[in-house]
């Protein structure tokens, strides 16, 4: 039941048929909305109308396999509970949903929750009526292994071996830049400052660009493979990262795929500089996110023990 004081001042109630408070509040505004002769406050019931709307928003706001990445996620939710209403839809509805895939892995069933959750906080902001039908949900515990990362000589064998190759290009700028695969693809021939070694990258994901400083040994790669135009990442048929693994394997390092390359020069810089430089470097709009990267190796570890 929500509540609500008309033009009189007079309180008044309505029932309805859900007892979930975001789907109680949602209807609130469009009441009052009317009785004090506003414009009429739309709510959205309809969840296929909600998830277009969220990913429309998505859309805006976010980097393109982000979008992918949310409708992956949530479509396949919405087909299964197509037939209920959305502000029917509950927790242990749910929890039926995650008991109907045995084979989803602890990792899976956290990916479905945090995007589900993203899906009710732009609700309640955006006046759908859906309810938190994630509410409380504690799925199993994702275990999480340290990432692999190449130590400075690796990542210079593995170059080394690159030479020459299709993939030289975009191991350097993800290996000697820090770069994402995506914004590494994205950059072109006139992003580079060739006089000042700078290179301007466009943020895939941040949607924010950002003009690095460039090594020397990484514009010694790009002046070589310059191209008359357009990407300096070229094009290729083959399966990059099954050729990049080959690579590792031809140079004899612990084969790797694109993220790890950006982890490992995230790990090689903190060894020497403040985290805000790292953040910076990457392109992280929270240091939180940039402490991720940091991986203490083992001989870090040990010079830590002996210094006592």
């Amino acid at each position: 039941t929500v509540q609500w004081r008309d033009r009189e001042g007079k309180i008044r109630s309505q029932a309805l048929k859900t007892s979930d408070e975001r789907v109680a509040e949602a209807h609130k505004r469009m009441i009052e909305a009317t009785e004090e002769g506003k414009a009429p406050v739309e709510v959205v019931t309809d969840a296929a109308t909600a998830l277009e709307r969220f990913l429309e928003h998505v859309q805006l706001t976010k980097a393109p396999g982000t979008l992918n990445y949310y409708e992956g996620k949530l479509r396949p939710l919405w087909r299964a509970w197509a037939d209920r209403p959305l502000a029917s839809w509950t927790r242990s509805m749910f929890e039926a949903h995650v008991r109907a895939h045995p084979k989803w892995s602890p990792r899976q069933i956290k990916m479905l929750v945090n995007t589900s959750r993203k899906f009710i906080a732009w609700a309640q902001e955006a006046n759908v009526a859906a309810p938190d039908f994630v509410a409380g949900f504690r799925g199993p515990q994702v275990h999480r292994s340290a990432p692999t990362v190449l130590s400075p000589d690796d990542l210079q064998k593995l170059l080394a071996e690159a030479h020459g190759h299709t993939l030289e290009v975009r191991i350097a700028l993800c290996g000697l830049l820090g770069l994402r695969k995506g914004e590494s693809e994205g950059v072109l021939v006139q992003d580079v400052d060739w006089e000042r070694a700078a290179i301007r990258v466009r943020g895939t994901k941040t949607h924010r660009d950002r003009v690095l400083p460039a090594s020397d040994q990484l514009m010694e790669v790009l002046r070589r493979r310059r191209p008359d135009s357009g990407p300096l990442v070229g094009t290729s048929r083959s399966n990059a990262n099954r050729d990049l693994k080959r690579l590792c394997v031809r140079a004899g390092v612990a084969p790797v795929s694109w993220h790890p390359l950006r982890h490992s020069f995230a790990t090689i810089v903190a060894r020497k500089h403040p985290l805000h430089v790292v953040q910076k470097l990457l392109g992280h709009r929270s240091i939180t996110t940039t402490g991720i990267y940091m991986h203490a190796q083992d001989e870090d570890l040990r010079r830590a023990v002996e210094a006592l």
